[in-house]
Parts: C-alpha cells; structure tokens; sequence
C-alpha cells in the first residue's frame, strides 16, 4: 500500500505541474515561456507527458483496489483531485 500512496502524491505533484502548463498556455505568450527555461520544460515534461499517463494508472490502480475491498489509506481529496484532473485530461486531450 506504500507504492500506492507514493505515486498517488507523485501523480498529484505532476498535476499541478499540468495545471500549471494550462496556465502558461491561456496567459503567457511564447515567446515569454521560453524565458522561464528549466521550470518551463520541468513543467511541460512533467505536466504534459507524465501526468497523464501516471494519472491514468493511478486511478485505475485505485479502482482495483476498491472492486479488491482493500483499504485505501490515501485521503479522500488526494483521490478525488487526481480523478477530477484525470476528467480534465481527457477532456483537454481529445478536444
């Protein structure tokens, strides 16, 4: 249960990360996020290519836990965020 709740707070750091690469594309132009260098390409990595996939594998670990009646010790709001954005995803990437 260790591994779960690690990446359940990895995949919660990467998206802030994907909130945060939202961010930068509604509001900063271009030419501007290329002058925030390494925090813009930790956010792009992180938020654009990671989360997505952690956040998937999160959620669906987190549902065979509960068709397993496992107990889940991560916190409710952890678990409900993850899944939220992982609606958001989905939403941003298949528009």
């Amino acid at each position: 249960m260790a591994g779960f709740s690690f990446f359940s707070r990895f995949a919660f750091i990467c998206n802030i990360f994907f909130l945060i690469c939202l961010l930068v594309n509604l509001f900063v132009v271009v030419e501007q996020a290329e002058k925030l260098g390494f925090l813009a390409d930790t956010a792009i990595a992180m938020g654009m290519v990671l989360s997505p996939v952690l956040n998937m594998g999160v959620n669906l670990w987190f549902i065979l836990l509960l068709l397993g009646k496992k107990q889940i010790t991560v916190a409710k709001w952890l678990t409900a965020f993850n899944f939220l954005i992982l609606v958001i995803q989905i939403i941003y990437f298949l528009n």
